[in-house]
């Protein structure tokens, strides 16, 4: 077995190529060396845009922390007024993970239960699944290879994930399109029942860039195939080794306001 290896853990990748991955352990491996140890902060506009073509655009910083015990993510939002100091408390566990919200309006932390993953993010076209999956906080899944392809002229490794029945995941199977040279996916694929593709993660190739001895992708579509809706995400202000006390990453925490 092994886990989600998921998108935004793809933010920061080393630009050594991948050369002749036969087995998905060589692959999982080469992609979950490439994520950071430590503390990160990045700065994110997501932009949803509905049937009719209305855009929402919502603005957040998100706070990372990594280390042998696993991955733990809080996301304050400071824009559009009505969403301002809410929060996402993400933190991966050995069983199952733990995700807690903040809404200023209702003065109280809720946690993000099961049967409340699948729906959307703050009006977003990702779930909370998808966006715990995107934070790399891992979930259990079987993984196998599944050939090669090519995503706009560049080839590609094809790798299959499929969550386990206990998962309570809205999703069949999840296929990562990842590039042979950078190491990084270029499209994802969120599977339902009857292999119909329920959602697409889409990556600009053009718009990865090296920073320093890292992969950087500046930005990434969600579309929701079924709500022929889309929500863009376009990420900034990257810093790593940040100074980060460990009570940040607690239910108590998401209750402060912050003034960035």
């Amino acid at each position: 077995m092994v886990r989600y290896i998921l998108v935004l853990s793809l933010l920061w990748l080393l630009p050594s190529p991948i050369q002749a991955l036969d087995t998905v352990e060589e692959l999982t491996a080469c992609m979950e060396a490439n994520q950071p140890a430590g503390t990160s902060t990045q700065r994110i506009a997501m932009r949803s845009k509905d049937r009719i073509g209305a855009i929402t655009e919502m603005r957040a910083k998100i706070y990372m922390q990594r280390d042998d015990k696993g991955s733990k993510i809080h996301m304050r939002f400071n824009a559009p007024p009505d969403l301002r100091d809410s929060a996402l408390l993400m933190l991966e566990q050995d069983e199952r993970n733990d995700t807690f919200m903040y809404l200023p309006e209702l003065k109280k932390t809720r946690r993000i239960t099961s049967s409340m993953m699948n729906g959307s993010m703050f009006g977003s076209d990702f779930s909370y699944e998808d966006f715990t999956q995107l934070m790399g906080v891992m979930q259990a899944a079987t993984s196998t290879l599944a050939g090669e392809g090519e995503v706009g002229g560049q080839p590609v490794y094809l790798l299959d994930q499929t969550p386990l029945p206990d998962s309570g995941s809205e999703y069949e199977r999840i296929r990562n399109h990842v590039d042979q040279e950078k190491c990084v996916p270029l499209r994802v694929e969120f599977i339902g029942k009857g292999e119909q593709v329920r959602k697409l993660l889409e990556f600009d190739p053009a718009g990865v860039t090296k920073e320093g001895d890292m992969w950087l992708p500046h930005g990434m579509t969600m579309h929701d195939q079924t709500e022929k809706t889309e929500t863009e995400v376009e990420v900034t202000d990257v810093e790593m080794g940040v100074e980060i006390h460990r009570k940040f990453f607690t239910q108590s925490a998401l209750e402060q306001r912050r003034g960035d």
